[in-house]
């Protein structure tokens, strides 16, 4: 599926470029049309003629096999919508709204909010996937992707290095996290720069979405110790990092990961990784977007939920594989992460099962 300006799918395939400069109404028939495309929704009122979306969307291909596609919009009522994913890397971000992505057996909510910062998902494959995109209420949703196909991405990096060697068996990779300070400051450039009623200089918009793209490789290289190849027009963010630091920053991902069950503080996190607990905070933020304990406690809901799911533990249980002793406190940040509670999460996997 190619987005046009009926067409609100940030992971879709590649196009012509397009720019819409008016509003547009895409009804439920309309999206239905779209090649592809399943959709579902939560209300049975609905009718074809009913209004899904109104809004701006826009497309651009700055170079074959590189797009860029922006869209702020009005999600008039719940939905759930499955698509073809393609081969190669793209990446969401969501500055405003609340959507849950599936990809394989991945499964994320990324919300955009100004008072906790905007969220990232990143997909790299060598083979088509399916995905899901769910919108639970209507809400104002404002995102940019960038696609790229295996063959721009061939004739920007060398076969050797070290992203070919982490994408040679073309398995799905799959990453979310919070933007950093400077990804989120390229992306509202960028967002700027595509707003119609805006004289955009078409060479400052690619640079800003090649700066974007080289910050988000560099953030995915730092968890190997070798130096990831970028295009030669691209400065890096890691190039002032050690060996040591980047090695360091993986050793702490480790500890944090191996230990899940325990109440790790930040201090024994960097004392295991063998750095100062004020230096490893200040690679995850760079890294992640996040402090230490905000990604330990991520990690620990995103366990909870998979528990959920595959029925393997009750809520009381997966509350203390969070880390919670407050099962009100649990249900809280489960539902402000996911969008739903522990229970909704373990009533739906019956609900599958059955």
């Amino acid at each position: 599926m190619s987005m046009n300006q009926q067409s609100d799918n940030p992971f879709s395939g590649n196009g012509t470029d397009q720019r819409a400069a008016l509003p547009h109404t895409i009804s439920i028939r309309d999206f239905r049309c779209r090649a592809g495309i399943e959709l579902r929704l939560k209300d049975a009122r609905l009718t074809p003629q009913s209004v899904l979306l109104h809004g701006h969307h826009q497309q651009r291909e700055f170079s074959p096999g590189l797009v860029l596609r922006c869209g702020n919009s009005l999600q008039n009522c719940a939905y759930a919508a499955s698509a073809t994913l393609e081969a190669g890397f793209t990446c969401i971000i969501l500055l405003r709204g609340e959507l849950e992505f599936r990809i394989g057996d991945a499964r994320f909510v990324l919300s955009g909010e100004t008072d906790t910062g905007s969220e990232l998902l990143t997909a790299s494959t060598g083979n088509q996937q399916r995905l899901q995109r769910i919108c639970r209420f209507p809400q104002q949703v404002r995102y940019l992707s960038i696609s790229a196909t295996p063959a721009w991405l061939a004739s920007r990096f060398d076969q050797n290095s070290n992203y070919y060697r982490e994408q040679g068996d073309g398995a799905l990779k799959v990453h979310n996290g919070k933007l950093s300070a400077k990804q989120r400051a390229l992306a509202a450039e960028i967002t700027r720069l595509e707003d119609p009623a805006t004289i955009a200089n078409p060479l400052l918009w690619e640079a800003r979405v090649l700066e974007l793209l080289a910050i988000i490789f560099s953030a995915a290289s730092a968890t190997t110790p070798a130096t990831q190849s970028m295009p030669s027009s691209i400065k890096p963010v890691t190039e002032d990092l050690s060996r040591r630091e980047i090695q360091c920053f993986q050793r702490a991902r480790d500890a944090i990961f191996a230990q899940q069950c325990q109440a790790l503080t930040v201090g024994q996190i960097a004392q295991t990784a063998g750095t100062s607990a004020s230096a490893l905070q200040r690679l995850f933020h760079k890294f992640e977007g996040v402090s230490v304990m905000e990604f330990t406690r991520r990690q620990r809901l995103l366990r909870a939920l998979h528990v959920l799911e595959s029925q393997s533990a009750s809520v009381q249980e997966a509350s203390a594989m969070a880390g919670y002793n407050s099962a009100a406190n649990f249900a809280t940040a489960f539902k402000r992460q996911f969008g739903f509670s522990p229970r909704q999460a373990a009533s739906r996997a019956k609900t599958r099962q059955t």
